[in-house]
């Protein structure tokens, strides 16, 4: 995992990081975890729309999970713990996505897919992050996820022949 940025926005606690993810493959129907319990059946419905958008028209694969804690271990760790776990975008493109909220912990992280480094470069997911921010420190998490997810679809669809180039 190679660390682009990170983000601290003192005034909310939330923690913001971005890496890079490893892929294999998954199915649509496992891709939004909601173990805090913050998102409401509409911003899951929402989400997984998004999530099989992307999937059916641009190819990468892209999870959500809101945590209420990382268990003592770094948002980072537990991030890309949980990728492994998943095996996260197609192998032969390493395109996945996973975007992550700790509520309690206040972080969040996004993986990102070597396939993918040069579509969401350091710039882009610094904007998508200065866009989900105040909905967080809002505890207003679904809406955030989906602004930040939203962000992450317009980027891929623009750049969608630069997908799974490295």
């Amino acid at each position: 995992m190679k660390t682009l940025r990170t983000l601290a926005l003192f005034s909310g606690s939330i923690l913001f990081l971005f890496s890079c993810g490893k892929s294999s493959d998954i199915t649509i129907a496992n891709r939004i975890f909601d173990e805090a319990h913050v998102l409401s059946d509409v911003q899951k419905d929402s989400l997984i729309t998004m999530i099989r958008n992307i999937d059916e028209n641009l190819g990468p694969q892209i999870a959500v999970m809101t945590v209420v804690d990382t268990h003592g271990e770094m948002v980072d760790h537990y991030s890309l713990k949980k990728v492994r776990e998943l095996g996260l975008g197609r192998k032969d493109m390493n395109d996945g996505v996973l975007l992550l909220v700790s509520t309690k912990g206040h972080a969040a992280r996004i993986e990102v897919g070597t396939g993918l480094e040069r579509v969401l470069d350091e710039d882009l997911c610094l904007s998508i992050i200065w866009e989900m921010a105040p909905k967080f420190t809002a505890e207003r998490y679904g809406e955030g996820l989906i602004r930040g997810l939203d962000k992450v679809r317009g980027v891929l669809m623009v750049n969608k022949e630069r997908i799974g180039k490295k």
